[in-house]
């Protein structure tokens, strides 16, 4: 992430705009950012550095293979040791977790930036909603789920609980009003 990528931190709909060359599919990636990220974001010291992070200020932070060494080591010490996991995983959880907390497949398909599935084929040649409002209630509710979930000790029954509480808390803020907020002037969709 680079200091130059992230938009409207002080303001409505901060986003950080990940440019095609460094983005999967080769294909500009818009993140809208939760609460949680701008605050985190904003309490990060600007050093001189391109990089939000970083360990010596020249080069963004590397050495995964070491912290997933330590998160296992953390694991073991707590009693919670998981075999055969992957950095990857991290990602699977999270569209896991987010479309069981309500947000549709294609919501969490174009967080994730893919373009197979329901935004493959002919549906994803004609269809060229990049689904930001969506996709921010989506990961602000996705934020609180985490903040919850982690904070509050939650055994299984309570965590299904509030899954289902954020799966009608994402209907609600879609259709109650929130895409009704915004308007949508008429515009051709052409083929770039």
């Amino acid at each position: 992430m680079r200091w130059s990528e992230l938009e409207n931190l002080d303001g409505v709909n901060p986003m950080w705009r990940i440019p095609r060359q460094r983005a999967k599919n080769d294909h500009e990636q818009l993140v809208p950012l939760s609460p949680l990220a701008v605050s985190i974001l904003k309490s990060i010291p600007r050093s001189k550095s391109e990089f939000v992070f970083t360990t010596m200020g020249k080069s963004a932070v590397s050495g995964f293979s070491k912290a997933k060494v330590n998160i296992e080591k953390a694991l073991v010490a707590a009693g919670a040791a998981m075999p055969n996991w992957r950095i990857h995983d991290f990602r699977r959880t999270a569209a896991t977790l987010m479309a069981e907390c309500g947000a549709p497949r294609d919501v969490v398909e174009k967080i994730l930036n893919h373009n197979s599935g329901t935004r493959g084929g002919v549906a994803g040649v004609y269809n060229r909603s990049e689904l930001l409002a969506e996709r921010r209630v989506a990961l602000e509710l996705w934020t609180t789920y985490l903040q919850r979930v982690t904070a509050e000790c939650m055994d299984d029954r309570a965590i299904e609980s509030l899954r289902t509480e954020h799966h009608a808390e994402y209907m609600r803020r879609l259709s109650g009003g929130l895409l009704q907020q915004h308007a949508f002037p008429l515009r051709l969709v052409v083929n770039a």
